[in-house]
């Protein structure tokens, strides 16, 4: 009894494990059908198919692609996949296989495309079995392939599948890539695909004629304002541009394919020299000489190994190609660093100069955020998608557009400042012309007292004598008289007393009247509103200015008609004087001391007193004083 019982528990246990064994192998099968078996219906547009690919190293690189497929039907283990929708391999220099298979359930052919979105990848060969169990070449690409002999002629890695109705097709694609792989691979719909593409163009055409714009206007600065700053920014925006440019393939595309001479650039020659200008950029930007010396030499050393990078890559291409994948994680580690110095240089600085450094440390997370997420994603430490393999563009136009406008904001500071000093030589200018009218005013004033109370008082003295001494002769006391009298007449032009007595409207219309006596020309005063005082410095320069303008007009213009008139508004006053002379040059005028000194008074006191005239069509003048 008890043995049965036992022989029981174990047959039991068999079923049980059997049971367990045909589940499992259920699974493993259906999962060997979706990993490398893609199936294509009616509805079929695209599909990231990197989950569905099989792995192979080839280590030596010593596999053809006939022994692959004998591989993939007798050597299922040494087959591996990634689990991934953009498998990524990371720093791994090994060239690898790729095997998947194809099934069109549709009652009509497909045309489909495979697209590999990595311009970086050197070579890429796509194979399928052919009738005779036989492999066939059916396109090829990569970075070392030259561009007239890929598949097709495209910026992407692009290969072309014919799929029958109702048919099978088993495609190797042999892949081989120095230093970081990454294989983001989708398969297309080929109509589905010249949509996204076209999208994708526009897309990348907005974004490269932004940073050209950023170049062009950097350019512009850098001829009007002669800043070394300017240059040097768009000299970093555009070998930044570059660098997307070619990441892109747009290098292959536009420049590769018809100028084969231009071969030579590279992605990382963009890189370093966008580095480089960067590094100078921030010492500009940031006048980390006047407010870092210490970070300045540091920041000067690390630019030197940049150099020195830029220069191996050309003058030594051996070494580069024998140490390439040593070469690129130092550039890649330089780089990482350089983001962190750059914002460390930000906060150096920002206690001294808060504006530049706050745009600066600003713009620059936006570029480290997305320099980190491009380089964790490409070290297979993050998932490739669309958002982290543009994570270096995104956080690029982020960063241009706040540093032009830093930029602007630098530029407004500047030309605030001009302003400000502009105001203030002006205002210094104003205070000289000021005082030089207030010491000329006190001097005429002082000479026409000296001439009135101490000559004419002299002159009537000896006006006495005479008469004292050679009785009542008319001649001479006559002559004393005259000489009197045009004392008098010196004392009240060097500073007429009618101006403090009388007020500035009195004092013009005697000087006009006086004037009208004078000169045989016709004299047309109008009077419209205009006050009878102004404070006794604007009231001296306006009258001065006045009595200049008339002299002149007596000794050169040889004028017919002068019309004066005289206008007062709310808040200031004109004056303007018409006549129909000769005229004259205004550029030999300038230089003339009578013009130059009638400008210092109107300058004095804030006044605006333009001239204009030409030779043979007479001269206007007009004087306008705030009031």
């Amino acid at each position: 009894m008890l043995l049965r019982i036992t022989c029981y528990r174990h047959l039991l246990l068999l079923k049980r494990l059997i049971l367990i064994s045909s589940f499992l192998l259920c699974i493993m099968q259906v999962t060997a059908q979706s990993i490398g078996g893609i199936e294509v219906d009616k509805q079929f547009k695209f599909q990231s198919i990197g989950k569905n690919l099989q792995f192979f190293d080839d280590s030596l690189d010593s596999y053809i692609a006939e022994e692959v497929f004998h591989l993939v039907r007798n050597k299922k283990e040494i087959w591996y996949t990634k689990g991934e929708d953009i498998p990524n391999f990371g720093n791994q220099n090994v060239p690898r296989w790729a095997y998947f298979s194809l099934s069109n359930h549709c009652d009509f052919g497909k045309e489909l495309l495979l697209e590999i979105n990595n311009s970086l990848i050197n070579v890429l060969e796509l194979y399928e079995l052919n009738g005779e169990g036989k492999p066939q070449l059916i396109g090829q690409s990569g970075d070392e392939i030259p561009f007239e002999k890929r598949t097709i002629k495209h910026r992407h890695n692009l290969f072309p599948i014919q799929l029958d109705t109702q048919g099978e097709k088993k495609l190797l694609l042999y892949i081989e890539k120095e230093s970081v792989l990454n294989l983001p691979i989708v398969l297309w719909d080929r109509s589905e695909y010249h949509v996204y593409e076209q999208r994708l163009t526009i897309l990348d055409g907005v974004y490269f004629g932004l940073l050209l714009l950023i170049v062009f206007y950097s350019l512009v600065l850098s001829i009007f304002l002669r800043e070394l700053l300017y240059p040097i920014y768009g000299a970093y925006v555009f070998f930044l541009a570059l660098v997307v440019f070619f990441t892109k393939g747009y290098g292959y595309l536009y420049l590769f394919s018809k100028y084969e001479w231009l071969s030579f650039l590279t992605t990382p020659d963009f890189g370093v020299l966008g580095s480089i200008f960067f590094i100078l950029f921030s010492i500009q930007f940031l006048e980390l000489k006047r407010y870092s010396f210490r970070f300045f030499k540091f920041l000067r050393a690390y630019l030197a190994s940049y150099v020195i990078i830029y220069l191996l890559f050309h003058l030594w291409p051996k070494f580069i190609e024998e140490n390439l994948v040593f070469i690129m994680n130092l550039y890649y580690s330089l780089t990482m660093i350089l983001v962190f110095l750059g914002l460390a240089s930000g906060f150096v600085v920002y206690r001294k100069n808060k504006s530049a450094a706050g745009f600066f440390i600003v713009s620059n997370v936006f570029m480290v955020g997305g320099v980190m997420i491009y380089a964790i994603s490409e070290w297979g430490l993050m998932p490739l998608n669309f958002f982290t393999k543009n994570s270096i563009m995104m956080g690029s136009v982020i960063e241009m557009i706040i540093l032009s406008s830093g930029i602007a904001y630098k530029i407004k500071q500047i030309s605030d400042e001009k302003i400000r000093l502009l105001r203030a030589t002006t205002e210094h200018k104003q205070q000289l012309n000021v005082a030089l009218v207030e010491g000329e005013t006190y001097e005429r004033k002082r000479i026409a007292d000296e001439l009135h109370d101490s000559v004419g008082a002299h002159l009537s003295l000896l006006k006495n004598h005479v008469i004292r001494k050679l009785g009542n002769d008319d001649e001479f006391t006559e002559e004393i008289d005259a000489i009197s009298q045009e004392v008098r007449e010196i004392s009240h032009k060097l500073l007429p007393s009618t101006l403090s007595i009388l007020g500035l409207k009195t004092s013009l219309m005697n000087l006009f009247e006086q004037f009208s006596q004078n000169t045989f020309s016709k004299v047309s005063i109008q009077d419209h509103d205009f006050p009878e005082e102004l404070n006794n410095i604007d009231s001296h320069s306006v009258y001065r200015i006045v009595q200049e303008a008339l002299n002149n007009i007596i000794k050169h213009s040889e004028a017919e008609e002068i019309i004066i008139q005289l206008f007062g508004y709310e808040n200031e006053i004109q004056i303007t004087i018409d006549d129909d002379g000769v005229g004259f040059d205004m550029r030999s005028a300038q230089k003339g001391l009578g013009l130059k000194s009638m400008l210092g008074r109107a300058e004095s006191i804030g006044a605006k007193l333009t001239i204009d005239s030409l030779e043979g069509k007479g001269t206007s003048l007009m004087l306008i004083v705030s009031n």
